[in-house]
């Protein structure tokens, strides 16, 4: 798991990576060969040698993915909340990887397990349900649901068959279901013998309340008071954890804190410091050129940022008696080796703290119990330069009590649905029941048993559900609160309201009385699909990242993330750009983004300037992206109330980028910073693109606010910047930067060149440019940055960063096929980033290049393949990268999806299999499929609501070209309604709402001649 980072300290980690050599997929042991079978020796082959029947395979309907054997080592599924932690589903049914205390730092492998027992006559078996008990194990993943088969291949049959599925709830446009901190487990169990066998399953859950790092086993620091409570209720028997603070349980009072330093006086006292880092005397705070400093007590602290990350030092206590349980103290900065605080005994370190990246100090605790009588010192060490070169010390006590973070608000369910279950509350590390609270540095674990009949041939269902409850969590140095459930929108979008669970006993409670058929069929619809079944998963699986560490939900309702897990804080306007899921599947969070970040506290009133982190940083490409964020989530609501709230700030925001144009050419020219953590300093259609399209969503947004005369001088803008970026950028090939220099591209390809074009297609914006050098501008960026195998090019020019091995396939950022390199060109341009790759990819579907698309596609479906990479984590800067979710967008290119929820407008246009075709959608208040079928001369399109409701006053069609349509009926609910065929689609009188029983499918039957 990453720790908190930001993106250019990544680079010294990230850097070390090796290279990767997998066996070679198929297609590329047959692409370029010559010379008896050795691989083409240029960097980036213009013939990708692709194999014709390999390419057709891509457009097969094909089986869903099994993971086995080799595949299962690296599969983990995150199977929370959106925004509620993180909790992975491995690929043998293990939940693991708990990262669920308000933060990135996780204990990893927490005990959670689950066994089974079968009593077959007077044969008695118990198995572990995971790969210790099972050794031939099969996973498939349909998030938010994971299938595990549990079989035996070397040892002895197991006498009954279990299936285990996984889930959280997951409703599209229903947040408040779809951000449950918790996991429900339900076990199948099937008896094929001819005797009558009893199975009982057992759930153990180790209580982790307070935990503060270094578990082994039952023990880690901040454990001790720990509390295991039984309970029954109508739907659940279990047990629910915590501290015996957080849970009421009365203690006895304890003896006050000794106080040993707090670092608030005009010099160290009898401290010894040594080194550049510790200064003569504690710092005040922050020091120059340091993000803000948070969390430390009083007015000073240690902090060995002093002269910057690459000064050393070291400050060495005085002598001291260790006569209380515990050593409590605050720490923060740096993870590494070299940035640390030390309990010596002897001169030998017997206790260590690091920070964890972050300039916040954390309270944490060493249990000392073990050491009492001896004599000690504690030493502060910075012996580390670079990134995070730095350690934050304040307020270190003697204490009977370990300190208290917020992992100790921390509360944990295990319980089993039904009556029959019987719960064991309290166990220790040898497994014996204990009552009361666990002693200093140790926790208990809870369990729960269920037993079952299983007469011959019969099958029996028992469930689990597990739970988490955070009550705040630390985001970039701001103590926000964790909300955790919000309400659904009521029909008529009301804002909404808060539900609110106050412990992870009520979350159970919740996720027993839920609906389970709603995220079923949510599953269903998106996966009973014509695609090929291999790319919905691949486009899918990363929509997961909103259910990790990389995303939050606030207690004031607003969505906030990273931009992988704990690296570059503030919903980053130019990472989020790529991201095109959260705003289509649960479009209340996307606004809250919009209203609380982006034209809330993000947005300058006096200027227009909209922070690209929630500050008040400018990023042009974030700016740009802004205006086109705000016209989206105009689109995905159901009236124009969310547009006219923010429309004169919408409207500032796109004039902070006219006004630094100057002279309203409609050509950016000034200083841009941008996703490339650099800035451009010319004339370039990257972050030019984006703003045209911007200037585009201004205008239609104008018009929808009456503003004519505004509407028509963006269009003019618009129209001057097109023209100008044709004439000075577009080389005759693919546009190019103007000029050159250090950190710049000049004559390069970049891949991202006609960003704002693939932007403009989802939200029916138009051509920005000619559509000829638009299509020429994406042959380009394949022929010459997509690589078969990125090897022969890296060993020329070596990435900063590896995230794919040298026999892999994928996009480069920029090449410069032309040549005019400069020395230092725009940054990262020898990586590869599955976020670009999506947005090309997505890109090229809208214009045709199809085939291309999902070569690209299915080379990163390749390279997460279980085997090597984990399936449900695309890297860059981070786990959980959120510029990988611009895999949506392909998914909503392959449709052809267009969407208007105020003016009740759904079209689309299939990219793949027109004649046979089915998909998933979603609209303002509703969701499910939207399909059409060709039978001789006559096309049936159909929409069908599975779940909310759908205003539809047009529909968007397609056919073949050429064709001449005649309609021959629409009907609802096998009643005909009132249509008329209008250009490319249908139009109704009056407007249908679908979703009312009976009311629930539109079928349109068009006659082409």
């Amino acid at each position: 798991m990453a720790e908190p980072i930001d993106r250019r300290t990544f680079l010294a980690a990230a850097g070390s990576v090796p290279f990767v050599l997998p066996v070679l997929p198929p297609w590329l042991r047959r692409m370029g060969q010559k010379d008896g079978g050795r691989l083409d020796d240029r960097e980036i082959p213009a013939d990708k040698g692709l194999d014709p029947k390999w390419v057709r395979s891509l457009f097969e309907r094909g089986e869903p993915t099994v993971y086995r054997g080799a595949s299962l080592a690296k599969v983990a599924m995150p199977i929370g909340g959106i925004g509620s932690g993180q909790v992975y589903l491995t690929g043998d049914g293990t939940l693991t990887h708990w990262a669920v205390f308000g933060g990135p730092r996780s204990p990893g492998d927490l005990l959670c397990e689950f066994s089974v027992t079968a009593k077959v006559g007077d044969r008695e078996e118990t198995r572990r349900l995971d790969a210790t008990g099972f050794d031939a194990i099969e996973f498939r993943g349909e998030w938010p649901f994971g299938f595990v088969r549990f079989a035996s291949r070397t040892r002895r049959a197991f006498p009954l068959e279990v299936d285990l599925e996984a889930w959280n709830p997951k409703v599209p446009l229903d947040a408040g279901a779809s951000i449950l901190p918790g996991v429900l487990l339900r076990y199948r169990l099937r008896n094929p013998g001819k005797d009558a066998a009893t199975a009982t399953l057992r759930g153990t859950l180790l209580n982790a309340a307070g935990w503060m790092g270094g578990l082994e086993g039952f023990r880690g620091n901040g454990f001790g008071g720990n509390l295991n409570l039984p309970f029954s209720e109508e739907t659940l028997v279990g047990v629910h954890m915590g501290t015996a603070a957080r849970l009421g349980e009365a203690r006895p009072p304890a003896r006050d804190p000794e106080l040993f330093a707090g670092f608030d006086g005009e010099d160290y006292g009898e401290w010894t410091a040594e080194g550049e880092a510790m200064g003569k005397a504690p710092a005040r705070g922050t020091l120059p050129r340091q993000n803000p400093v948070r969390g430390f007590d009083g007015e000073g602290l240690v902090n060995t940022y002093l002269g910057g990350d690459d000064t050393t030092g070291r400050l060495l206590s005085p002598e001291f008696t260790i006569r209380r349980p515990y050593v409590n103290f605050r720490i923060g900065g740096g993870a590494g080796a070299g940035t640390r605080m030390d309990l010596l005994v002897d001169g030998r370190a017997v206790r260590t703290a690091r920070g964890t990246n972050d300039e916040r100090l954390e309270p944490r605790s060493w249990l000392v119990s073990d050491l009492a009588g001896k004599k000690a010192r504690i030493a502060i060490v910075d012996e580390a330069k670079g990134g995070w070169g730095h350690v934050n010390v304040d307020r270190i006590e003697f204490a009977d009590e370990p300190a208290r973070s917020r992992a100790a608000e921390a509360t944990f369910c295990l319980a089993a649905l039904g009556e029959g279950g019987r719960a064991i509350p309290a166990l220790d590390a040898t497994g014996t029941p204990r009552e009361g609270p666990s002693p200093p540095g140790e926790t208990y674990a809870g369990a729960v048993e269920c037993e079952v009949a299983l007469p011959p041939g019969s099958e029996e269902v028992v469930t689990f559900v597990v739970a988490w409850h955070s009550r705040s969590r630390v985001t970039a140095g701001l103590e926000v609160g964790n909300l955790y459930a919000i309400g659904s929108l009521p029909a008529h979008y009301g804002a909404p309201h808060v539900i609110g669970y106050p412990d992870a006993r009520s979350v159970a409670r919740a996720l027993a009385e839920g609906d389970p058929g709603s995220t079923d069929a949510f599953r269903r619809t998106f996966f009973d699909s014509t695609l090929p079944r291999w790319l919905l998963e691949r486009l899918w699986m990363p929509v997961s990242i909103l259910a990790t560490e990389t995303c939050q939900v606030w207690a004031d309702e607003r969505f906030w993330a990273w931009e992988g897990v704990g690296c570059c804080a503030g919903t980053c306007t130019h990472v989020w750009n790529y991201e095109h899921a959260l705003a289509r599947l649960w479009p209340s969070l996307d606004r809250s983004i919009r209203e609380k970040q982006d034209y809330g506290e993000a947005f300058d009133e006096a200027t227009g300037l909209v922070g690209f982190r929630g500050d008040r940083q400018y990023a042009a490409d974030g700016q740009a992206g802004t205006v086109l964020k705000a016209y989206r989530a105009h689109l995905m609501y159901g009236a124009d109330w969310f547009l006219r709230g923010l429309w004169p700030r919408i409207k500032k925001s796109l004039e902070v980028l006219i006004a630094r144009e100057g002279g309203e050419e409609g050509l950016l020219r000034d200083r841009q910073p941008n996703t490339y953590d650099i800035d451009f300093e010319s004339a370039n259609s990257f972050v030019g693109s984006l703003y045209l399209a911007a200037l585009r969503a201004g205008e239609e947004m104008a018009k929808r606010m009456g503003e004519e005369e505004t509407a028509a001088r963006w269009r003019s803008i618009f129209e001057r910047g097109s023209k100008a970026t044709m004439e000075r950028l577009f080389d005759g090939e693919y546009f190019v930067q103007e000029g050159n220099g250090p950190w710049q591209y000049g004559p390069g390809c970049l891949s991202d060149q006609v960003f704002g074009q693939g932007w403009a297609h989802q939200l029916g914006l138009g051509y920005l440019y000619p559509v000829e050098a638009v299509r020429s501008a994406l042959r380009a960026v394949w022929k010459y940055n997509w690589a078969p195998a990125v090897g022969p090019y890296n060993r020329a020019h070596p990435p900063e960063r590896w995230f794919l091995g040298q026999d892999d396939a994928g996009l480069f950022v920029c090449t410069w096929p032309k040549g005019g390199r400069d020395g230092e060109p725009v940054r990262y341009r020898d990586e590869v980033w599955t976020g670009i790759e999506y947005q090309v990819a997505g890109h090229m579907i809208w214009e045709g290049m199809v085939e291309e698309a999902l070569v690209m596609i299915r080379a990163v479906h390749d390279r997460y393949d279980g085997v090597r990479r984990n399936p449900w984590n695309e890297v860059e800067c981070g786990d959980h990268y959120a510029r990988a979710m611009a895999s949506y967008g392909c998914y909503l290119a392959l449709c052809g999806f267009g969407y208007d929820g105020p003016a009740g407008r759904l079209s689309f246009a299939p990219a793949i299999g027109a004649e046979d075709f089915r998909a998933f959608f979603t609209g303002a208040q509703g969701w499910g499929s939207i399909w059409q079928r060709k039978e001789g001369s006559r096309f049936t399109h159909g929409v069908e609501v599975v779940g909310g409701f759908l205003r539809l006053a047009d529909l968007g069609l397609s056919w073949p070209e050429g064709s001449k349509p005649r309609l021959l009926g629409a009907r609802v609910g096998g009643k005909e309604v009132r249509a008329v065929l209008v250009g490319g689609g249908i139009r109704f009188y009056p407007g249908l709402w679908l979703g009312d029983p009976g009311r629930t499918e539109l079928k349109v039957e068009i006659g082409l001649a």
